[in-house]
């Protein structure tokens, strides 16, 4: 039995992932169940991505950087906003990681 393919990514994308892989041996992706309040997603808003974290207040949701020298960020009905993913461990440092 032929299972069904669990990942599609486009040309470019399959290279960066070789790249980081020959780079930095093995990773690992993991898809939670989707992002909720306190969460740490990886979001595409308005052409930019980032990871914040969601926080829900009186009904609005925000993007809160855990750097306190950024913005927090709130996502209105008129914003282009997705979530890619959501960040549960950083397993290995990605320090001097570059990728040409």
């Amino acid at each position: 039995m032929e299972l069904p393919a669990r990942v599609d990514f486009t040309s470019p994308a399959g290279e960066l992932l070789l790249k980081l892989t020959q780079a930095n041996g093995p990773l690992m992706f993991h898809q939670s169940g989707g992002c909720c309040d306190g969460s740490a997603p990886m979001c595409y808003l308005d052409g930019e991505f980032t990871i914040k974290r969601i926080v829900i207040e009186k009904g609005t949701c925000w993007l809160v950087p855990a750097n306190k020298d950024y913005q927090a960020l709130e996502v209105q009905e008129h914003n282009d906003f997705q979530v890619w993913g959501i960040v549960t461990y950083v397993i290995k440092s990605m320090r001097n990681v570059c990728v040409d």
